[in-house]
């Protein structure tokens, strides 16, 4: 392993120790309000990103972006409960295969509404999970996507060769995709039985919901950066770059995840 690629691993580590503890006591020892403010600050963090540095919009939209962020959880502060699941998981499946026939214009012409439909509402849908299926669901949530995401990038970067999609990530590879899947299924197991009290079937079903749905998040973000010439969102968490690098799998697999559980439980 190269001294760089060394010092880059030592920092996405360091990162993780810091920021994957934080994230874990925040969602099993905050209320409600404090839980929506966090969810809150993270969404308006990436919108940014993304408005910033992968649309480049003017400081006007950017800050109209960052203005509908904040209105997405105003519900969620008076406990009320918008019923937007079934659209998001449509959009978001629609915005997936535009990103495969490379069709650039969903970067170009949604300066304002993008960001908020693609960050805001599934992020507020998280809070949707935590009201109403409870803090352990979250938790499981969570770990799931980190674990789908460490795979990918440990199993790729040790065994991988086969490129997964070249044109919109070329560091992507089968290897990785297929470690994430395994070790992502195989862990929802103990994970639902201990979490969630669920049998091994629907634990199963939900580990794969998780996996495939983080691994299209990756990919999409992976084609709005391309398509804006950036290696990372910003660099605010060192290692891992910018906010809505480290969420993009969460963003993606949250509407998925909560349809499943609406589905088989």
């Amino acid at each position: 392993m190269s001294q760089s690629l060394s010092t880059e691993l030592a920092k996405r580590v360091a990162t993780a120790l810091f920021f994957g503890p934080l994230a874990i006591a925040i969602v099993l020892l905050a209320n409600r309000i404090f839980f929506t403010l966090f969810t809150m600050l993270v969404a308006l963090v990436c919108t940014w990103e993304m408005s910033e540095n992968i649309l480049k919009n003017a400081k006007r939209d950017s800050i109209a972006a960052l203005v509908l962020t904040s209105f997405c959880f105003i519900p969620y502060m008076v406990d009320l409960k918008p019923s937007h699941t079934l659209f998001l998981g449509g959009f978001l499946i629609i915005l997936f295969f535009s990103v495969l026939v490379d069709n650039s214009k969903w970067l170009h012409s949604w300066k304002i509404f993008l960001p908020v439909l693609y960050i805001a509402l599934p992020l507020s849908l998280l809070v949707d999970v935590w009201n109403d299926m409870g803090r352990r669901c979250v938790l499981f949530l969570l770990l799931l996507v980190w674990i789908s995401d460490m795979a990918a990038y440990f199993v790729g970067s040790s065994i991988g060769k086969r490129p997964l999609m070249p044109r919109i990530s070329p560091k992507k590879t089968v290897e990785g995709f297929l470690g994430s899947l395994v070790f992502t299924t195989i862990l929802s197991v103990p994970m639902g039985l201990l979490l969630l009290k669920i049998s091994l079937e629907s634990s199963v079903i939900l580990g794969l919901v998780i996996s495939l749905s983080s691994s299209m998040g990756d990919l999409v973000e992976s084609s709005m950066k391309r398509h804006a010439s950036l290696k990372d969102t910003s660099n605010l968490l060192p290692g891992h770059g910018g906010f809505l690098d480290r969420f993009d799998s969460t963003i993606f697999s949250i509407p998925f995840f909560l349809l499943a559980v609406k589905i088989i439980l």
